[in-house]
């Protein structure tokens, strides 16, 4: 989604929780190129020359982008302050937070509050007029059913609350 949005001219702010930015601008290299890095250990099986050579024009492609990574630790009002931000001086309208379970919250706060209180901050961020795409991870009750149902979602309630829709492949 992050790619498909800029590469169709939508400003992007993409924020990942559990990756470096050389690591998600290889995964949209990769994407752009048609490389298929799902599940391979590129220190185990490097890239081929020709692999290198495609993932290479298309970060290329992507430095011309309106597109905007941070990775490191945030807070929920810390990621809406800077999505915001980028929204006044960059016209950015797509924000993704991959994933909402590593937002970082106060002490003692647990991980069911910080959720409710990033997804809260979604949904005020998207009712200014931006595009909000949300990443969770299933808990293991999903574990239990042939299909994984909004409700096996961490944080389900919340999220379900203000999200206005949830998709799940």
């Amino acid at each position: 989604m992050t790619a498909e949005a800029a590469k169709a001219g939508y400003g992007v702010a993409f924020a990942s929780l559990e990756m470096g930015s050389d690591d998600v601008m290889l995964r949209l290299g990769a994407y752009l190129s048609g490389v298929h890095l799902m599940d391979r250990d590129v220190t185990a099986r490097p890239l081929q020359e020709w692999e290198r050579g495609a993932v290479s024009a298309a970060r290329d492609e992507i430095a011309g982008w309106n597109l905007h990574v941070r990775c490191q630790p945030t807070s929920a009002a810390q990621f809406v302050d800077w999505a915001s931000s980028l929204k006044a001086s960059h016209g950015v309208g797509v924000v993704v937070l991959d994933y909402i379970g590593l937002v970082t919250g106060k002490a003692r706060q647990s991980a069911w509050e910080r959720i409710g209180e990033a997804s809260v901050a979604c949904k005020q961020l998207a009712l200014h007029g931006v595009a909000v795409v949300v990443c969770a991870q299933l808990n293991r009750e999903a574990e239990n059913h042939a299909r994984p149902r909004a409700d096996h979602l961490s944080g389900a309630d919340q999220i379900a609350m203000d999200a206005d829709a949830v998709i799940i492949p």
